[in-house]
């Protein structure tokens, strides 16, 4: 994810005109501020019911 936001950014910019980018700006810091509900975040990635943590797999020790 970490190469695909500087990318995206790229992009948004090329579509914009710098004004555009701007409003695009306001409507996005009312939405991380809660003013606008309508916009709803993608939801985070929960582990499956499957999912173990490595950690406790090589944590119990063979007597």
């Amino acid at each position: 994810m970490t190469k695909s936001l500087p990318r995206l950014a790229r992009w948004i910019c090329r579509q914009l005109t710098c004004n555009m980018f701007a409003s695009l700006m306001v409507i996005l810091n009312e939405v991380l501020s809660g003013q606008r509900s309508d916009y709803p975040f993608k939801e985070e990635d929960k582990p499956s019911e499957n999912y173990r943590p490595w950690c406790s797999v090589f944590s119990s020790t063979a007597d």
